[in-house]
């Protein structure tokens, strides 16, 4: 009998054994075929290096090109509308507010976005002008959208999430295009041309954006030509030469909550040169941007009531902005492959922003320095463990120093199937508005004149965001459908806010101080969900 038992149990645990090494097997090769059937779900933004998006530390969303044709979609704030766990503003027909996970305001500055790893937000508000970019939708090849804190690859302002545009490579683009897009209000226009000679590969895109005023059809608020080129040179084992330059400038309608309202008319202009092997590269980029005026016509501040007084501005007065800006970046990048499904991510980088503002006050260029330094360990067992440890130093000439770890693990029991748990800080630098504002407004509050000062805060300190999540990814219905969710807990400390203490009397003896001040914590807990087509990717 106890023989008996004995021949049993090896039977039981030979057929486990069988069991175990055939679904192993069918695995492996659904994971083979998983490769080939998300060929198209390959992001550079989450990790700063080519992988699939289901080894990604953070939860990532990919428009392709051929979405953005097939979505009718003539400017960046309906396309992102799309995005789970992004929210969409429309403030003006040449401004959107763009935010994630509950966190999007007037002047949303939270989350960071780059096209091609340059940086194209504006350095007084921090704000990116969707609609006066110098890039057309027909150019983008993908975006990339990681929501979460990506502070560790990217430092400040990616606070909330990153947007990564990727535009089209000119030495894959071997065609020309015309696109018009038209209407009574609307005008979108663009012309892509390409060449290539040798080793030399030329992409160039021109073309005019017009909008009219939410308030006005018959109002065009709205004149935007814009102009972009970009190079590549192939010097084969010894890597390649990237080039690109852009330029727009035009009128546009912009909203400024602190401010107000304000039509202005402004040029821009950028370059980027950057030098890249399969593991390494080391770019550098310059940003401008020259407002010649903002004139402010309906201002936020007026006819406010603030404990039963009314504030308002004299009638005879006038807010205008002028504004010059220039941005250095320098930046290097290296891949190490330590063996046994290790990679180790290093990098460093240098940031100079000068501006000039008549609004500030300040007679000559106001700086910052920005030094940062990153590194990022990546460690994968097979295909059924992936972990990311990570750590980024910042410094600011005005903030000192902010440090931003990242720790994510990924377990993939079954093919297909990707859990995922993550914690990791994130933090935004103030903008000059908040940390060089130094004006003094003349205000009436009720009949009685005074003047409300915004001071310099010496103070101030950086945003920041812990951030805790959880997500699942999956491929279902014979892997036709991809399934996607992620739970986050986020703890939001310091958000810089006007700070204007009404002092009646100080108000009465002609002085209100304030300043830009850190002022407000919050949590935040959501869930995300994404159901999508795979067959779109084929």
């Amino acid at each position: 009998m106890r023989m008996k038992r004995i021949v049993f149990s090896l039977r039981v645990c030979l057929f486990f054994f069988v069991f175990l090494f055939s679904q192993t097997a069918l695995s492996q090769e659904e994971f083979v075929e998983e490769e080939f059937f998300l060929a198209g779900e390959w992001v550079e933004a989450a990790s700063k290096r080519l992988q699939r998006v289901e080894e990604c530390p953070a939860s990532v969303s990919v428009i392709t090109a051929e979405e953005i044709r097939n979505s009718g979609a003539t400017n960046f704030c309906d396309l992102l509308r799309r995005v789970p766990g992004l929210e969409v503003m429309a403030v003006t027909s040449s401004d959107c507010e763009i935010g994630a996970r509950g966190l999007n305001k007037s002047l949303s500055n939270g989350v960071l976005v780059l096209l091609n790893g340059r940086s194209i937000y504006e350095e007084m508000f921090g704000v990116v002008l969707w609609n006066t970019q110098d890039f057309p939708l027909e150019l983008i090849e993908r975006i990339e959208v990681v929501r979460g804190p990506g502070s560790v690859l990217y430092g400040a302002n990616a606070l909330h999430a990153v947007v990564n545009i990727i535009t089209r490579k000119p030495e894959d683009f071997q065609e020309n295009l015309v696109s018009l897009t038209g209407g009574p209000d609307t005008i979108v226009g663009t012309v892509l041309g390409s060449a290539q000679g040798g080793k030399t590969s030329f992409l160039v895109a021109a073309g005019w954006t017009q909008f009219a005023s939410f308030e006005d059809r018959d109002d065009i608020t709205v004149y935007y030509p814009r102009a972009r080129g970009s190079f590549s040179y192939d010097l084969g084992k010894w890597g390649t030469i990237r080039g690109e330059s852009g330029v727009e400038g035009g009128e546009f309608e912009v909203l400024y909550e602190v401010l107000g309202k304000a039509d202005a008319f402004s040029v821009g202009h950028n370059f980027m040169l950057k030098y890249e092997l399969p593991q390494f590269y080391v770019r550098a980029f310059w940003n401008s941007m020259n407002v010649g005026y903002a004139e402010f016509n309906e201002l936020s501040f007026d006819q406010m009531d603030v404990h039963g007084i009314i504030v308002s501005v004299p009638e005879d007065f006038e807010l205008e902005l002028f504004l010059k800006s220039d941005v250095l970046d320098f930046e290097a990048q290296k891949i190490l492959d330590l063996g046994w499904g290790n990679l180790l991510t290093v990098g460093a980088g240098y940031r100079l922003k000068a501006t000039k503002y008549t609004i500030l006050w300040i007679h000559d260029y106001d700086t910052h320095n920005l030094y940062s330094a990153y590194a990022q360990h990546e460690f994968g067992w097979r295909q059924y463990l992936r972990t990311y440890a990570g750590i980024r130093w910042d410094h600011h000439s005005l903030t000192g120093n902010s440090y931003s770890p990242r720790g994510s693990v990924l377990v993939t029991p079954w093919a297909v199937h990707t859990l995922r748990l993550s914690v990791g800080r994130s933090f935004r630098n103030p903008n000059f508005i908040e940390s060089s504002m130094d004006i003094a407004v003349p205000m009436l509050l009720g009949t009685i004149p005074t003047n409300v000062y915004l001071r310099k805060n010496p103070g101030i300190e950086p945003e920041e965001l812990t951030s805790f999540e959880a997500g699942y990814q999956a491929g279902l219905w014979q892997k036709k459908i991809k399934l996607g969710a992620s739970v986050f807990f986020n703890q939001i400390s310091g958000l810089i806010m006007p700070d204007l203490p009404l002092d009646i009397q100080q108000a009465l003896a002609g002085e209100l101080p304030g300043r830009f001040s850190n002022l407000v914590d919050k949590e935040a807990v959501g869930v995300e969900a994404m159901v999508k087509s795979l067959e779109e990717l084929l």
